[in-house]
């Protein structure tokens, strides 16, 4: 990929996401909270699931997801795309992957490919 069609993939999935989400990362870490185009995970203490919050906040499974992944491995990536999800946040095809986002990425945040 070029740097214009990096840019402008990442500008297209920025679009479709929130400022702001939660998400439950990695055991013992708890909730976090992810801010669109940061590649972050900042720890927050609370009672409630992320799923509980991100919907006080109108967010659905499938941008919490796409945010997850963006925190994590760039919002470039296809996988940053709240589109490539399905409402419950799962991957709706694993086969447009691509060469560039190996399955091992997609399997430590929680997916099986």
């Amino acid at each position: 990929m070029t740097t214009e069609e990096l840019f402008s993939q990442c500008k297209s999935n920025m679009a479709k996401l929130p400022d702001a989400c939660f998400a439950e990362a990695e055991v013992g870490v708890g909730v976090v909270i992810l801010s669109r185009g940061e590649r972050s995970k900042v720890p927050v203490k609370t009672v409630f699931p992320a799923d509980q919050l991100n919907k006080a906040l109108g967010v659905s499974k499938a941008q919490s997801a796409a945010m997850m992944f963006g925190a994590t491995f760039g919002f470039h990536s296809l996988l940053a795309d709240p589109d490539r999800y399905t409402e419950d946040g799962e991957l709706r095809d694993f086969s447009s992957l691509g060469p560039n986002t190996p399955a091992s990425h997609v399997r430590r945040l929680g997916r099986t490919a």
